[in-house]
């Protein structure tokens, strides 16, 4: 109902959860447990990846389209493992990808747009990763799950002593290649505007003017501003950004990491 709740699965291991004001109308929802593994793909590496969970696909119905995507809906999985190596992952495109993540002793847990859900099927399970790694650095950190993710994709990397240097100012170079990973793209330097001629130019950080540039081609939208990411780090993180003082402040990594993500999921 519009007033939220929460669907179980029928074994009763894997629930959704919505809290009121999430849809403007009553929604339909259905868990269907995937009993025959071999039509989903298991992870590419069984000494790195262990299956923790049962696989469920899931299916929001919702007739009017309407709801509020400030808001989230939550996924809870039963889960009694390690904290810092599982993860629950979503079935997309033929891959499993990593879904920001939070576990405590019973369960674990994660927050998703529903217009990712919106009458659609989307199938979902928990993944134990030995070889997964959290940047030592980014503890209290107001972008750490977003950060945490693109780490754990294999987006954004971490330096040899495990930190990721989260407030230091992203690099021309490296937001090109966030890009190009996270919209499985080849973009040259050519196609966004960026001067790499030369090394010093390669590692000068990038402005919040010049990003706003560059996501106009990579989004292909011209009406795309960084305000309207700065608006919503604000709103949704409680944190502003440099470009509140001047556009032509620099972005930092989180900062690039949190519009990445928050544009695509």
């Amino acid at each position: 109902p519009i007033n939220g709740g929460e669907v179980k699965s029928g074994d009763g291991r894997f629930l959704i959860s919505s809290e009121q004001g999430v849809f403007y109308n009553d929604i339909v929802v259905s868990i269907d447990k995937i009993l025959n593994n071999s039509v989903i793909p298991k992870m590419p590496s069984d000494d790195r990846f262990t299956k923790a969970s049962e696989i469920y696909s899931v299916r929001l119905a919702n007739s009017t389209n309407a709801m509020d995507k400030d808001k989230t809906v939550k996924l809870i999985f039963e889960y009694y493992g390690p904290y810092l190596t599982a993860g629950i992952y979503k079935y997309a495109n033929g891959t499993w990808i990593y879904m920001p993540s939070n576990v405590d002793d019973k369960s674990i847990t994660t927050f998703i747009s529903p217009k990712l859900l919106n009458n659609k099927t989307d199938i979902y399970a928990v993944f134990i990763d030995s070889k997964a790694i959290t940047p030592y650095d980014i503890r209290g950190h107001w972008a750490k799950d977003e950060i945490i993710t693109y780490v754990r994709r294999g987006i954004v990397d971490v330096d040899s002593n495990n930190n990721l240097s989260p407030n230091s100012y992203v690099s021309k170079a490296q937001l090109l290649t966030y890009i190009n990973k996270v919209y499985n793209k080849n973009y040259t330097a050519i196609d966004m505007g960026l001067e790499l001629l030369d090394i010093q130019k390669v590692n000068e950080p990038v402005t919040y003017k010049e990003v706003e540039a560059i996501m106009k081609k990579a989004t292909n939208d011209k009406n795309f501003t960084w305000k309207s990411i700065a608006d919503k780090i604000v709103k949704i993180k409680d944190r502003y950004t440099l470009s509140f003082n001047s556009m032509n402040n620099y972005i930092t990594r989180a900062e690039a990491i949190y519009m990445l993500y928050f544009l695509t999921e």
